[in-house]
Order: C-alpha cells, then structure tokens, then sequence
C-alpha cells in the first residue's frame, strides 16, 4: 500500500476517519507525506439555493430585501422543504438538481 500512489498515480485514494484511533494509540505510527486532512460541511442554504439555480433568491436574501423576500416567501418555503429533506449534501443536491426526483 505504501507505494500505491507511485506506482498508480491515476488512482486518487479518499478515506474518511475521526482520527480515534490515532488519539487512543500513542505512539504508534501515522503515515506521513501523503495524508492531507480535509473538512468537509454540507452545502447551507444559499449554496443550496446557488447550486439550484435560484442565484435571484441568493441575492434578496443577502441584501435582506425583504420586499422580494415576502413575494416569493412561497418559493422560499418549498426550496427550505427540499434543502433540510436533501440534508445539504453535495451529491444528492446534484443528482436532485439534475432529475428533480428525490429517487
């Protein structure tokens, strides 16, 4: 496994762990030089509505015009409706955008 990355570098290799049995094993060895630690958040709301093509919505919300805010408050609750049912994540939100299908 140590020479996977040079000898596949086509291969990108993705792990996710909470780092808990690093923490409970002191002293133990931790590999070096190819571990990069990223966080990863779903998407928030305006994201959500970005990713949906709503970029209008984004706007009013972000100049807090509450005049086109209260005019589309209607749009405003289906889309919430759909974002807390696709929980944020990145790619139910594509699969979702893309075939309006919660499938």
């Amino acid at each position: 496994m140590n020479y996977f990355p040079e000898n596949n570098p086509e291969y990108s290799i993705f792990a996710v762990s909470s780092l808990l049995g690093v923490a409970n094993h002191h002293g133990v060895s931790f590999p070096v030089g190819k571990v990069r630690f990223l966080t990863l958040q779903p998407l928030n709301f305006h994201e959500f509505l970005f990713a949906m093509g709503k970029i209008d919505l984004v706007h009013a919300l972000q100049k807090i015009d509450t005049v086109r805010i209260e005019i589309f408050h209607v749009q405003y609750k289906e889309l919430l409706k759909q974002y807390y049912f696709l929980g944020g994540m990145p790619e139910a939100l594509n699969q979702f955008a893309e075939h309006k299908d919660y499938h």
